[in-house]
This record gives structure tokens, sequence and C-alpha cells, in this order.
């Protein structure tokens, strides 16, 4: 053993008694180290025994008698010092073996010298050095099995002197760990223990606390099929306690580890189904907030979105497949199987790989409802392929129903003048004759606006505001205006001002000041009669220091009421002087009243009410605090103030009672008070203690956190269509549950209710009514399923193919695709033989395509030329007829000024009448002007 090594020296009381015929108690020896250095106490002598083993550090063995026991000794002397082994010491000296060890009660006693002979049974013989360095070795009997079987933690809680290292902390498997000792050949185990791989071990049972080993402890384990829980087994008075642990119970969600695993609410299985009419999907258990919840979706109706929404392992079933190309149309990117992607697909619905789109409006016309783009559907356009014929359209003067609305021109010559008459010919143009209907010039200065020769004219108005500080005028887009004027004499009509003037068009003035200096009056100004001065109710001082309260009345101040200087001191003499006011005498005699309940023969003097202490401890409940014990639960203290003196005295009904919360069992916990706070608390009986809450409904009840309770009894019988309860007096009962919703477990059908103990339910409406998706059936396994669609395509190009609800197969004919380009045929689909162009009637006016020509009609389905210009008195000029007669001017309206050569055509705007030998077209909004050239502008 190194140098400076301590050991400590333990001999076994009971041992020494019998072998030695011990005089001091017959408890266990233990030496406690106090500085690391030296042993035990300080026991006078100044001598200790040091740790220091002299070479290697090797036991001494001593052979003992041939009986391998201790020869029989009388009891020790313990008379004279030195003292032999077993007598009570107080140092080294006192002993004849120089070795005095405490024993587990902090006595000396003094250990037995083996030098020279063997030790008692169950006691080593081991070299120490007495005293300082250099001091003689000496050979004591140490008890070896000092820590046998003492509860323990690590190897070092078995340590005993002279066998460091050697003994180790042995486990016994729930029951805790046990120190062992070392064993061999040369070292055997005491009766009743084993060597097992060199440690003696306990041969059955468990260990007991030995007597010196109070408040040693050891972990154990409580374990059963939920696990392992890790307590304490500690030595007391009453020997080994049982393991604190709580036996390990199924994870419940409690905020707690119940099955020791070191996860607190960590439910199993960690799975639970989530069920819908729609399915079972499933989710997972988690603690929230102290419940137990199942995290996860329910299942749904299946929709078109690449997810298994009903959880039944399939994804998308039972919707439309447009191309029958086994994917989902809502997953697929070309839908109607054409080629062309959905994304780019004029028609995504309608298969049509050569995309035309006649009115460029990003719809193939294979799905476009209205093909010339005019806004109206094709089966509501009277001409489907002309956009400019169709329902809502302008009307113009062309001779054509435009709009579709059975009349033709009406309103297309409306040039929005009220003073015209406005009429359309369809072979000459518009025409706008003068009128004389009310109008609006459009002139907010003028008023009885009418229509004249020369246009819409109105009288002008007056815009005199009878302000002299104001200049007036008009502006024809708002009307009558006023612009303010400053400076210049006016009147206010007030003779409360002085000096009147304009300022930014309003006539003001001074303002007239009306002073009288009477705090008594009300200084104002009349406007129509001047300066007023009324009289007031206003506080003011009469002069009098010895009247308070002073008023106003009849332009002057009155006296208030007398002040009687009252101070509320009985011991001065109250006065009152007119110029000086209050003054208080101070008495030096005279009963008076300190208004101290506490003190008594109150008199005056010096100006205070002075009286004798009565003898009170309070006067208010306050002052008490230092008769309160500071126990709040036996009450309070409050100052008794029903007679003199006044005594602090116990509070009536001031104790605090305290029961149980309610609900909690009174075999679980017990209501206590806390006296620093007075408040009631409740204390429990250790968890798992049994107990019964008197309902037949739960099991082993125990109580936990002082409430008896048990786990419910299992009433499910597995039948939706019992209503399942338990009966507190009389257990699980299972009623009929007639017209409850329940789950056949068919998904064909609906609205499932309990007849009886029976669920059933009527069959899953699959039909969606529309025969255009097929008829849709149900299969037991997924539900209803859509059915076929029908094929629609009659091989006619010209029939719109579609599938109506509720109707089935259309065939619309779309007339406008079968244009020829020739105005005199008609453009006709036939929903059997497709395109047919039969002639328009005869006569039907057309265009040849030559200007020079008038009036081509057509006749058997082709255009022919009309009469030429000469037929009609007029030259063919610039590629169309025109007049050449010379005539007066027109009148051009809102144009901008110019000279126009002759036979010109310009666009004008007729104001009256038309040019002598021309015509407007309203189409062109164009007229020709004749032979000479003429000048314009402006209005005339």
């Amino acid at each position: 053993m190194p140098s400076g090594r301590v050991r400590n020296i333990l001999p076994t009381c009971a041992v020494l008694g019998v072998a030695l015929g011990c005089g001091g108690p017959s408890v266990p020896l233990v030496a406690a180290p106090v500085d690391g250095s030296v042993l035990g106490l300080d026991l006078g002598g100044g001598e200790v025994l040091s740790g220091d083993l002299p070479g290697d550090g090797v036991h001494v063995e001593l052979p003992t008698s041939d009986s391998g026991t201790a020869p029989d000794v009388p009891p020790p002397v313990c008379s004279a010092k030195p003292l032999p082994a077993g007598c009570a010491c107080a140092s080294h000296t006192d002993c004849e073996s120089s070795g005095c060890l405490l024993n587990a009660g902090g006595q000396g006693i003094c250990a037995a010298d083996c030098g020279a002979g063997v030790c008692p049974s169950g006691l080593s013989c081991e070299p120490f050095t007495q005293g300082t360095a250099g001091a003689g070795v000496v050979l004591l009997c140490v008890d070896r099995t000092q820590r046998l079987c003492r509860p323990c933690r690590v190897d070092s809680d078995c340590v005993a002197p002279g066998f460091e290292g050697a003994d180790a902390c042995l486990p016994y498997g729930d029951l805790g760990s046990f120190c062992g000792i070392a064993c061999d050949g040369s070292h055997p185990c005491p009766s009743g223990y084993d060597c097992v791989s060199g440690q003696c071990r306990r041969a059955g049972g468990e260990c007991a606390c030995p007597a010196d080993a109070l408040g040693a402890e050891t972990s154990c384990t409580v374990s059963n099929a939920h696990g392992a829980c890790v307590g304490v087994r500690r030595c007391g008075e009453d020997g080994l306690s049982a393991c604190s642990a709580a036996p390990p119970a199924p994870e419940t969600c409690n905020g707690k580890d119940d099955d020791c695993d070191g996860a607190i609410d960590v439910l199993s299985p960690p799975t639970c189904p989530i069920t819908s009419p729609f399915g079972t999907c499933t989710g997972k258990r988690l603690c929230q907030q102290g419940q137990e919840t199942c995290l996860g979706s329910a299942p749904v109706a299946e929709s078109c979105n690449g997810g298994d929404d009903d959880c039944d392992g399939q994804t998308d079933e039972g919707f439309p497949d447009t191309d029958a190309d086994g994917i989902a149309s809502c997953l697929d990117a070309d839908d109607d199987g054409d080629g062309v992607l959905d994304e780019s697909d004029l028609c995504p619905d309608v298969a049509d790989a050569a995309q035309l789109d006649t009115d460029l409006d990003g719809q193939g016309d294979a799905c476009d409802a209205d093909d010339d783009g005019d806004g109206t559907p094709d089966g509501d356009d009277c001409a489907p392929g002309k956009k400019l014929i169709h329902p809502g359209a302008n009307e113009g003067c062309d001779g054509l129903d435009n709009d579709c609305d059975t009349q033709t021109d009406e309103g297309s010559c409306e040039d929005d003048d009220v003073c015209t008459t406005d009429t359309c010919e369809p072979q000459s143009g518009c025409e706008h004759e003068p009128s004389q209907a009310t109008c609006d010039d459009g002139n907010a200065c003028t008023t009885n606006d009418a229509c004249t020769a020369a246009g819409c004219l109105g009288s002008f108005a007056s815009c005199d505001d009878q302000n002299p500080c104001t200049t007036d005028a008009c502006d024809p887009l708002v009307g009558c205006t006023a612009a303010g004027l400053s400076g210049g004499p006016c009147s206010d009509g007030s003779v409360c001002t002085l000096g009147d003037a304009c300022l930014s068009g309003k006539c003001v003035g001074a303002a007239l000041t009306c002073i009288d200096d009477n705090p008594c009056t009300d200084d104002t100004c009349l406007p129509a009669s001047g300066c007023a001065y009324l009289s007031n109710t206003a506080p003011c001082s009469d002069g009098d220091a010895c009247t308070v309260g002073d008023t106003c009345a009849a332009n002057s101040c009155g006296p208030g009421a007398v002040d009687d200087c009252n101070d509320q001191n009985p011991c001065t003499v109250d006065t009152c002087a007119k110029a000086t006011g209050c003054a208080h005498v101070k008495k030096e005699s005279g009963a008076c009243s300190d208004g101290d309940a506490c003190t008594v023969g109150d008199t005056c003097t010096a100006g205070q009410c002075v009286g004798a202490s009565a003898g009170c401890q309070c006067q208010k409940d306050a002052d008490c605090a230092a008769f309160d014990d500071g126990n709040l639960c036996n009450g309070s203290v409050f100052c008794d103030t029903t007679s003199l003196p006044y005594l602090c005295r116990p509070k009536p009904n001031s104790a605090v009672s305290c029961a149980l919360p309610l609900g909690m069992s009174p075999s679980c916990a017990t209501a206590v008070c806390a006296p620093g706070t007075g408040e009631c608390g409740t204390t429990f009986v250790p968890i798992g203690t049994l107990c019964d809450d008197g309902s037949a409904c739960t099991t082993s009840d125990s109580c936990v956190a002082g409430l008896c309770l048990g786990p419910p009894i299992p009433c499910d019988d597995g039948n939706s269509c019992t209503s399942d309860s338990c009966m507190p007096t009389s257990g699980c009962a299972h009623a009929s549950a007639t017209g409850t919703s329940c789950d056949d477990a068919n998904v064909c059908t609906v609205s499932d209710a309990c007849t009886g103990t029976q669920c059933a339910g009527s069959p899953l409406p699959c039909d969606d009514g529309n025969p255009c998706n097929g008829v849709e059936t149900c299969a037991a396994s997924t539900g209803c399923a859509a059915g076929k669609a029908l094929a629609c395509d009659d091989g006619v190009p010209c029939t719109l193919d579609a599938c109506v609800t509720g109707q089935g197969c259309t065939h619309t004919p779309q007339h406008a695709t079968c244009t020829d380009t020739n105005t005199c045929t008609q453009d006709v689909c036939h929903p059997v033989s497709g395109c047919t162009h039969p002639a328009a009637a005869e006569g039907q006016p057309c265009e040849d395509g030559d200007g020079c020509t008038v009036s081509d009609a057509c006749h058997s389905g082709q255009c022919t030329s009309g009469a030429p210009c000469a037929a009609q008195g007029l030259v063919c000029s610039s590629g169309g007829c025109a007049a050449l007669a010379k005539g007066a001017a027109p009148r051009v309206h809102w144009m901008s000024a110019g000279t126009v050569a002759k036979s010109a055509v310009v666009s004008l705007r007729l104001r009256v009448g038309a040019a002598a030998g021309g015509r407007s077209t309203s189409s062109k909004n164009s007229v020709i002007l004749g032979l000479s050239s003429w000048s314009f502008g402006g209005v005339p």
C-alpha cells in the first residue's frame, strides 16, 4: 500500500465481546475518518493509528488453534490502564494493543493485539504502523465481515480496512445490490454464504441491515409485464425498507412515465383507427394537454387529386377517363388523347388534332360555342358565321338586320343631335332633317334652350348675388361665379362694428368695446342698439373679512353668510374682526375630548386637549400583530374595543377548517392546513394504496393523487346497435339502440340505422341522372363506380356533337362552318348530309365588286351587275358613281378649315341639309361636293 494511505480498523464488538470477554458494549466498532489522514476522533492522547503497511501490503495470516477457533478467555478487567481488548477507551495509549477504535455509537473500544496469537473467528490480523513515521508496527484484529451484505451502490461503499479493492458491490437482481467480501481457498465465506466468482454471496433470501448501516441504501427494481421501475431501499430503524418504486403500469396520458421506459406518455400500440362513413384510416396515438388524441385525417369521399382519400388502397377510383387510356382525366396531361397536351390544346376535352380557331379566341372550333367570336353562342346567333351580325350588334344603314331583332336599320342614322330628325335610306344613306325640339346648348350661362335654324340656343341668365363685396360673372362651363373683393366701404348692418370695409368678399368691421369695470355686470353689444350692461350673480367681495360667499345682485356686491371661525379645537376661543378676519385664542384649562378612546381625564393645556392613558393594548386590529403566533391555521387576533381598556383577543370563528376537495377519498387523502399561509392543502397516501370507490363499474381500485380510482370494467359488447352502459350499483347493461345511426360495413348502403340490435341501411343511390357518363353501379368493396361515357360523334363535320346532362347526345348544326364566301347562296348545315349551299332569294341585294354599277342583285345563286352610273345620271369617278351638278355649299359642322377640290370625296358631318347634287353615305360618312372647288370652315 502506498505511504500515507489511511486504513479503517473495524473489529466487531459482538465477536470481541464473546471471544475476548469484552467489557464494553456488544456492538460493532467503527473507525470514522475525520480529515482523511487519521482514524476516528482525537482521543486526547495525541496518538492515532496510521494506515501504512510495510512491504507490498500483503495480509498477515497467523495460525489459529488446532480446533480452528480462539481459545476461551475470561472477561477483560477494565479497571486499570493499559486496558485489555474489549474495554472502552479514550486514546491509543489507554489500550494494551495501542489501538483504540470507535464503535457505531462513537465510543472507543480497545482492539485485540494479534502479534503473538490468533484472532477470534471472523476477525483478520492486519499490520498497522503506530503513531508517527518510524514507529513500530502493531498487528490488530480487524473485522473482515464488517460490511458483508450491507446495501450499496458502488464498490467503494464496501471497502473494509486492510482489504481495499478486494470487496465488491454485488447485484441481487430486483432486490438491489449488497456488499460481498473477497474469498478464496485461504479466505472461506461465513456460514450461509457461497463463494461465487471470488466474492461471498448470501446463499438464500435477502440481506438484512447490519446494525451500523443506518442510512445505507441501494437501488432496486420493481418489474412486471409492463416494464421495470427503479427505486431505493434504505436501512432504517425497522431494517431494510421495501423498494420505493411504484409498480410499472401501462402508459396512460397523465404526464408520467408509467412503464418506466424513459419516455413519457408514449402510448402502445402507437397507432389508432380513424373511421368515417367512407372507410378507416390509420392515425397516431398522442397525448395532448392530458387527453389521449388520435392524430390523423379521417377518410373522406375520394376526390380526383392523385391521393387515396378514403384509405382503401386505391387512388382516384370512380373518376372519368375521357380518352380511356387508363389514366384518370384529373391526372392525364392529354385528356382527349388527340396528341396535343391539355396545356396547349384549344379543346382539351374534345379530340381535335387540327386545332382550328377561326375567331382566334384561344378556343378551338371543335369546342367553341361562338365560332365567329361576336359574343353570341352559335345556337342563338342568326348569322353564326358573320361577326357583324348577331343579337346586340350595332345596327347600320345597310338594309340588313345587324342585331337579329327582325327589324332593319333601326337607329342606324342617329347623329346624337336633338335638333335633327334622322332617317335611313339603304340605297342612298342617312338623312338628317332640322327639328324644333327642346335641347341643351351646353352653355351653363343660358336658359330656355331650344332648336333654331342656327342650332340649339338659349337666353343668358342674370348672376347678380346682391353682395357689394363680390364681382359677379358667368362661366359657360360652370355657370354663375362671384369673385370676392377686398377694400372699399360697405355696411354690415351692425352698430357694434366700426369702419366697415370689404375683405375677401365679405363686409367686416372692428368690434366696438363695451367695458364699465363693474364685476357685477356682464358687458356686451347688441347689433341693433349698441353697448348694454346686464346685471349678474357672480361671486364678489363686500370688503368684510367676517362674511363668506358674497355674490352680485342688482349691479352691486351683496354680503354673504357670517363666518363662525370654528377651528374644531375645543381648546381655543374663536373670534372674528371685520378688518383681519378669524382669530383663535388658546385655553389653559377646562374639560375637553382628544378623540382618543384610550385616554381619560382629558383637559385643555396650552390650546391642546391632553389625557392620561387608559392602558389599552390596541386601538385597531393591526396593533395586535405582536400577539399573533404566526400560525394562521388556529385563527387570528383582533382588537376588542367593546370596553376599556382595549385588548387583543382571539377572533371568534377565525380558525381554518379544511375539507377534502370534492371527489377525493378519505382513505386516499387527508386535508391539512399550512400554518404559514392558513391555506388548506391535501396530503396523499402512496400511489397504489388499495381502496374502494364503491362502484360496481370499476375494479382493482387504488389511490392516485388522493382519488380512489379503478379501471372501468369492459362493457362494450362490440355491437353498435346496443347502448352499453354501467350502473354503479349493478354493473354492465346493454339496451337496444333502435334508430341510432350505425355502420353495417357495406359501402353500398347509406343512412344505416339500428332496428332493435341489428344494423341495416338503404341502397346507396349511385345514379347521378346524367346519361352522358353511363350507368353508375355499386361494388361492395369500392362503392359507386362510374359507367361508360356515351359516344356522340355522328360523323357529320358541320354539326357540334355534345352530350347534355338530362338529355343525352345532341348534334347542333354549325351553319357558319359551311360558308362558301358567296353572298348569293345560303350556307346551311344539314344534320345528315352536311354542308349545302342553296341559292339565296332572287333579287337579293349583293355587291359585284364594281363600284360603278348600282343595284347589283342575286340571280340563280350568282351576283349580277346592276345599271351603270350613267343610267342614274351620274358619272363614274374614283371607283364609284358621283353626281357633278353644281349647287350651294353645305353647312359643315366642327371640321377643320380648308379647300376641297371639285368632285372630291371628304368625310363630313352635315349640320343642315346636304350638298346640292351630292348624297351622304352612312357607311363611309362621305359626300361628293360637285364641280366647283369650295372653301369651308367653322360653324356658319
